[in-house]
Order: C-alpha cells, then sequence, then structure tokens
C-alpha cells in the first residue's frame, strides 16, 4: 500500500493492471488494497475516466501512520522474542526487522516506544537445535507454494544420509526443534523429518496440492512429541506421587489427558498417544516420581527399559 502510495503521488496515473506487474501481484489484490486505503485509511483516491488510472484528489504529505493499542504492540514484541529466542528460526531476524518498522509508523496514541520494550520477555528452550537459513528459506517457500523438494537426510546422527523426495506440507516447532510434515513420495506415506538432520535441499519445478483434509493438529494430535511413530493408539494410564502430582496437574501435556485425583494428593493421569518410545522417554524423566501402570505391552518395554539402565551403573 505504501508502494501504491508513492505511485499515486507521482501523478502518474496508474491503474489496477500496471500496478499488479510494477508490484508481482493480482489486479485484485490492487483493487482491495486501494479500496482499504480509500475507504479505511481515509485517503482521497478516485478515478480518472479520461486517463485510466487512479489519482489523489487533493495532496497528501504521508502515508497514514498504524494504529495499534499498547495491548497489541505487547503481543507483537511478545511474538517477536518467542520467535527469535525461543524457536531459533532464521525468520527472527526479519520478524526484528518489521517489528521496528511497524513501531516507527505508530501513531501517537501509544505511550511507550520498541525500546522500552526490550527486556520484558524472554524464552529459554533446553536443547534447541539451530537451523541452516539456507534450508529453512526454501523449504518454507516450498511448504507454502506446494512444491516438492529432495533433500539428503540422516535417521540417527551416525548413519550416512539418505535420498528422500517428499511433498512438504507444513513445518512444526516442537520442543526446541524444526520439523516436516511431507508425504514421502518414494514410500507413498506420510513421514517426519528434523530440519537440522537435512541436507542439501533442492526445491522441484513440480508443483502439488495439499489434501484438503491434512490437519497438522490431527497428525501430531495422537503424538507424544513430534513422531507418530508405528504403533496402534493405545490408553496409557501413569500414576504419579504426591510431590510430581502437584506440577503434573498443573499443565497440560497431551490434548488427551486424563487426570484422576488420589486421596493421598497423588494422581493418576491417562494419555491416549501412538508412539511408545516417546512415552517411555517420558516416564522414565519423573524417576522414581512415576509409575507406568499400562497398557501391559508398554509396562514390560518399560521393564526392559530400566533393566539397560541398571546395568549402565552396575560395578565393574
Amino acid at each position: 500500500m505504501i508502494a501504491i502510495h508513492n505511485t499515486l503521488k507521482e501523478e502518474v496515473f496508474p491503474n489496477a493492471n500496471t500496478l499488479s506487474k510494477q508490484l508481482e501481484v493480482s489486479p485484485r489484490t490492487i483493487q482491495r488494497d486501494m479500496e482499504f486505503m480509500r475507504d479505511q485509511l481515509g485517503l482521497p483516491i478516485d478515478y480518472d475516466e479520461s486517463r485510466f488510472g487512479f489519482y489523489y484528489t487533493s495532496d497528501v504529505e504521508a502515508f497514514p501512520t498504524i494504529h495499534l493499542s499498547e495491548g497489541e504492540l505487547l503481543a507483537l514484541a511478545f511474538a517477536k522474542e518467542a520467535l527469535q529466542a525461543n524457536q531459533g528460526t532464521p525468520y527472527a531476524g526479519a520478524l526484528a526487522t518489521a517489528f521496528n518498522k511497524l513501531a516507527t509508523s505508530l501513531s501517537n496514541t501509544v505511550s511507550f516506544s520498541p525500546g522500552e520494550l526490550a527486556g520484558l520477555f524472554s524464552f529459554r528452550t533446553a536443547g534447541r537445535a539451530p537451523v541452516d537459513e539456507a534450508l529453512f528459506v526454501p523449504l518454507g517457500q516450498a511448504v507454502l507454494e506446494q512444491q516438492a523438494v529432495t533433500f539428503g537426510y540422516r535417521k540417527s546422527p551416525s548413519e550416512p544420509a539418505e535420498h528422500r523426495h517428499v511433498e512438504p506440507y507444513h513445518l512444526a516447532s516442537i520442543n526446541g526443534v524444526w520439523y516436516l510434515a511431507a508425504m514421502d513420495l518414494d514410500r507413498g506415506a506420510m513421514r517426519t523429518f528434523a530440519l537440522n538432520r537435512m541436507s542439501a535441499l533442492t526445491p522441484l519445478k513440480r508443483h502439488f496440492k495439499r489434501p484438503v483434509d491434512f490437519s497438522p493438529d490431527a497428525y501430531f494430535g495422537d503424538s507424544f512429541g513430534p513422531f507418530r511413530g508405528d504403533d496402534e493408539a493405545m490408553t496409557v494410564r501413569i500414576a504419579f506421587k504426591r510431590y510430581a502430582a502437584g506440577i503434573v496437574r498443573e499443565r497440560l501435556w497431551h490434548r488427551s489427558q486424563v487426570i484422576e485425583e488420589k486421596l493421598d494428593g497423588a494422581l493418576e493421569l491417562q494419555l491416549h498417544v501412538r508412539d511408545s518410545y516417546e512415552t517411555l522417554r517420558w516416564v522414565l524423566g519423573w524417576g522414581d516420581q512415576a509409575q507406568l501402570l499400562s497398557p501391559p505391552h508398554l509396562v514390560e518395554e518399560m521393564r526392559a527399559m530400566v533393566a539397560e539402565i541398571q546395568s549402565a551403573y552396575d560395578p565393574a
């Protein structure tokens, strides 16, 4: 809209077609933006039929200021810090620049400056995996434009990279790590890929249509972390002692969780999940404060895992 404003000030009588070519958007987008500038921002825009273009009917010194409430500015500052410090995305720098541009265009109704917002919020994520900007940006573009890609992928840090050919559906940041949900064309099934294990990303010329029924919430809904696993969905019951129960009941751990309170202050947590390994790791993280109760096959896996851990600490 600022570019449209600057062109109108030059008195060259642009129309939607000429502006769309100049700004590389559709004529409909130009028309919608100009209607917003006229009706919502109060700019004196009119159309000259003899010159086949738009013009300002009176002088306009500057583009109108952006009206944000203090709450909206705080929310924007919050989002900027969250993305920069907690998510680890290369877009953090671009968001900071956009935030500063918006802040300098604010109306006088806001009583504090962007500099005063610095230090109000902070985020910390242990074990955050950095992402290469040279990979993240084109992959994000491929997701947006529904463009097939190929890349090398290591299933584990010790394994060599395998060639993957996928249709990228969705990018998700989970526990400090970025993941791609994509249709693996060679395997004919959905797969989840950690971006920090990708290399040699190549966008292809072929485009695809993302299924209308694909939902990130549904895709990750039965997983306890980023990976869905090959297990059938199962109901898991975990008993927590009184100390841990106080922490467990304060948080939302999974959308399926059901808490059953016990008389002594302990509780039982019920989850409906798919991936057994991630669930076992989470329960083990509570140490002696948690006991896995069911399903039986998962309890057996836990016994085997605990035995392995114990053997690692047995005296030589």
